[in-house]
């Protein structure tokens, strides 16, 4: 046994014990959880993540310190991605020219440089039902049933520890996953951070993850009295060297203790489509307004 889950009650989670906290109202395997954490109680005392009311308007950084400073301010002011910091494809990925998708896991959209797109201040990555021509793991040729967008920060930006903070609008189109994350710079997997991963319809829920090297995955499920799905919201993982912290619109939601990495991690954003249907729509755009990373 491993840390606390600290709710309202004590409960246990995929064998390991962690803090669960606030939020009581009520490339590789990343697969959907079971029930909701156990101990999650709703209840009007508590309140709910506050709405972020425009993109610019993010939540306060309850685990900033006078000492820290701000290493990475990506904004999207400019109408074109700064190659410097963002690629569009994953890095471990061969012919990244050419788009890619994650051969891990089952998914059906091939990532394209042209469904990251800025507007108004705002990265748009877009999925979109449309009959797309890639290639397999193998190097085969194989049309891919959509295309969509993705984002990562490795050519340009990899760290160790800090807090790092998503002002994000998440897309609740049907057997949409988008997901905000970090993986490992030696492309070996585990770990893996989710910031926030959601699923939607028919699943339709939230949460956040922690899939560590050498034990269980540790994971916070949103309830379903809460939607944070087509509204702006800010998201945010405290990384140190000894716990990390994921937070929701300021308030904390999950924290854990043990198997924390000690290695350079990088950002992802992207737009999956959940391959359990070929009938997905495939239709919906995560937007970003901003991905910042302070350091001690």
């Amino acid at each position: 046994m491993r840390g606390r889950l600290a709710l309202a009650a004590v409960a246990v989670v995929a064998a390991v014990v962690v803090f669960v906290v606030g939020l009581l109202p009520g490339a590789a395997s990343r697969t959907p959880p079971g029930s909701p954490a156990a101990g999650f109680s709703i209840g009007a005392a508590t309140g709910a993540p506050s709405e972020s009311t425009s993109p610019t308007s993010a939540a306060s950084n309850p685990a900033l310190t006078a000492n820290m400073r701000l290493v990475l301010d990506a904004t999207f002011t400019r109408p074109k991605l700064d190659k410097s910091i963002w690629d569009t494809c994953y890095p471990w990925i061969a012919h990244q020219a050419q788009g890619c998708t994650n051969f891990s896991n089952t998914e059906i959209e091939w990532y394209k440089p042209s469904q990251v797109q800025i507007s108004d201040g705002v990265l748009n990555l877009v999925a979109q039902r449309i009959p797309t021509a890639g290639y397999t793991k193998g190097g085969a040729s194989h049309e891919y049933q959509c295309r969509s967008g993705m984002v990562t920060t490795h050519p340009g930006f990899n760290f160790e520890y800090g807090y790092v903070q998503v002002v994000a609008r998440i897309p609740n189109g049907k057997y949409l996953w988008p997901a905000l994350w970090l993986a490992a710079s030696n492309y070996q997997w585990p770990p893996e951070m989710d910031i926030l991963e959601h699923w939607g319809p028919p699943a339709n829920f939230s949460g956040v993850y922690f899939h560590p090297s050498g034990a269980e995955t540790v994971n916070m499920r949103v309830p379903p009295s809460i939607t944070l799905a087509d509204t702006w919201h800010t998201y945010a993982l405290d990384w140190t060297p000894s716990q990390m912290t994921w937070y929701i619109d300021g308030q904390a939601v999950l924290s854990v203790d043990q198997d924390i990495p000690h290695q350079n991690m990088y950002f992802i954003a992207n737009v999956a489509s959940n391959g359990s249907s070929q009938y997905s729509p495939c239709s919906g755009t995560l937007q970003i307004s901003s991905v910042k990373v302070w350091q001690s």
